[in-house]
């Protein structure tokens, strides 16, 4: 392809992008927004299902929950005194999946072999 023709293309393409610019600052954002939405609103109600589908699940598969893991250090939590000066240590894990997918917390707990009671997204 001739130089001559790759400008051409980069200027007709940089020419629509300045329209829809334009468009864009002149009102039709609002137009878009108000289209795009309550799709992205059913879109994050349908996502916010099988996250709690797959919690549920997870849960169901092992029978217990993360609070009953911090059910015997309850004590200590609600004591302001026992937090300033803790006589354990509690571990967390932190997923950047959160709070769209939990596969990447239930493969690093299933590797370590260990279940954190405290998850922080």
């Amino acid at each position: 392809m001739k130089a001559r023709t790759r400008y051409q293309i980069a200027f007709f393409a940089l020419g629509w992008l300045i329209a829809v610019g334009i468009l864009f600052q002149l009102g039709f954002g609002s137009v878009f927004s108000s289209i795009w939405a309550p799709v992205s609103e059913r879109l994050t109600r349908i996502a916010q299902y099988f996250s709690n589908a797959e919690g549920n699940a997870l849960r169901n598969a092992r029978k217990t929950s993360r609070s009953e893991y911090l059910r015997p250090q309850r004590a200590m939590l609600n004591s302001m005194t026992a937090l300033r000066n803790p006589p354990a240590m509690l571990f967390g894990v932190y997923d950047g999946g959160f709070p769209n997918t939990f596969a990447g917390l239930d493969q690093f707990e299933e590797r370590v072999n260990y279940r954190f009671p405290i998850i922080s997204f």
